[in-house]
């Protein structure tokens, strides 16, 4: 782990380190899992960012926000997954639900997994106060793997989500503006 530090934070408890990106400037990279950065808050003036594999440098890029305000609270959830392909849940505080919350996932692995399914995986808030973690069916070791939710919440925040899956296929180029 490494530690970065912040500008003053007025309360911790409404803070939230967003890793934005992760680069491994080496041409040939074969060690997949120590791209993989998560983060947390340690006090008001330090983050913390962890890798679940050592190995080569890496640079990651991050964001530490502050929500101010009485309304905004962050709940910052580590789940270790028991089972490949199977919903598990963790609680959330009360009257945390779809409508007034986002989430915001990162992973990590502690071990040396390089197929595909072993990096894929999905977070949700799937009831009021419930959340929910998946990994694709298939990966292998789901004990050596974490994701960590940031989960942004307000009472007088509209979350507009879509539902189901969306399947890409083929090069999809943006034409918006």
């Amino acid at each position: 782990s490494i530690n970065a530090a912040i500008a003053a934070a007025t309360n911790t408890a409404d803070l939230a380190a967003f890793v934005t990106g992760v680069l491994d400037p080496r041409a040939s990279a074969l060690l997949y899992a120590s791209n993989l950065v998560t983060s947390q808050v340690i006090n008001a003036t330090t983050v913390q960012f962890n890798r679940g594999q050592s190995g080569n440098a890496i640079i990651a890029s991050y964001a530490a926000v502050e929500f101010t305000g009485s309304n905004w609270a962050v709940q910052r959830i580590q789940h270790q997954y028991a089972a490949a392909g199977a919903v598990e849940t963790e609680n959330l505080g009360s009257n945390v639900g779809p409508q007034n919350a986002f989430v915001h996932v990162q992973k990590r692995n502690t071990a040396a997994l390089n197929g595909v399914d072993e990096y894929g995986h999905q977070v949700w808030i799937s009831a009021d106060n419930q959340l929910s973690f998946q990994l694709r069916a298939g990966a292998t070791t789901p004990a050596s793997q974490f994701s960590v939710a940031l989960v942004i919440y307000n009472p007088y925040m509209q979350v507009i989500k879509g539902s189901g899956t969306l399947t890409i296929t083929g090069l999809s180029p943006f034409t918006g503006n």
